[in-house]
């Protein structure tokens, strides 16, 4: 049951509307344990997303007398900001968190900038991870052999997929529209303006419309690079163009 009035307000109302009322409303399953099924082992991941309410819920009312209760998390992706306790998300599990230092999921490059990250942001809130560095030494793993993944610093307001592809010469699969692909909208866009046309005539051996515009892309994406970065990788790949319109 919702208010007569409720699409009249709004959304943060609406939040505290379900949660008090329903989502951490430790009465309304109490009035109705007996109508709630019962599970002899819960496994909740994320539990940083928790609020306590909703683990006393959970354990209380869900978890059969016996049952096993186990909660995965990590604080430091505490982004409700939820209680912690000894830099730590607070549960109501009594025992000592058991703390996961062996990490298979990323090469020891990765390994190292998620540590030089945390020491940076988190070291005052949070305690700092430790992964088991001789695991690594442990396992056959060759870092440096092809189709391992690299790591560039890149300015976080500029355009990473852009600046990595033109930096290593390797593709990306990206899940957005590449530079390229916004300066051949915009060529499209101005194609009748003049300067588009002198633009495009610069490269007179391409035979093919579509060929030229993504040449001229390509240039103007390349010389979007060098006039932030600078970088001698980039003026190389430029100047390669524009020796061939010379």
């Amino acid at each position: 049951m919702v208010p007569v009035d409720y699409s009249d307000w709004g959304q943060e109302r609406k939040s505290s509307f379900w949660e008090e009322s329903y989502h951490s409303n430790i009465k309304l399953f109490e009035e109705r344990q007996s109508e709630i099924h019962r599970y002899p082992v819960i496994l909740i991941d994320e539990i940083q997303d928790y609020r306590r309410e909703w683990m006393d819920i959970i354990k209380n009312y869900f978890l059969e007398p016996e049952g096993e209760y186990v909660l995965y998390g990590d604080e430091k992706q505490n982004i409700y900001a939820n209680e912690l306790e000894n830099k730590d998300i607070k549960t109501n599990v009594a025992r000592a968190p058991s703390i996961l230092k062996e990490c298979f999921r990323s090469e020891k490059r990765i390994k190292d900038i998620a540590v030089s990250f945390q020491r940076s942001q988190f070291s005052v809130k949070y305690n700092i991870d430790d992964f088991n560095i001789d695991l690594y030494n442990q396992l056959t793993m060759e870092f440096d052999k092809p189709g391992q993944i690299n790591y560039i610093y890149v300015p976080a307001h500029e355009d990473v997929d852009t600046h990595y592809r033109y930096k290593t010469s390797e593709k990306t699969n990206a899940m957005f529209e590449t530079s390229e692909v916004w300066f051949k909208l915009m060529i499209d866009l101005h194609k009748k303006e003049e300067i588009v046309a002198e633009g495009l005539s610069l490269f007179s051996w391409i035979r093919n419309d579509e060929d030229k515009r993504s040449q001229l892309a390509i240039a103007l994406t390349l010389q979007s690079l060098v006039r932030v970065f600078k970088d001698d990788v980039f003026v190389r790949k430029l100047s390669a163009i524009l020796a061939k319109i010379k």
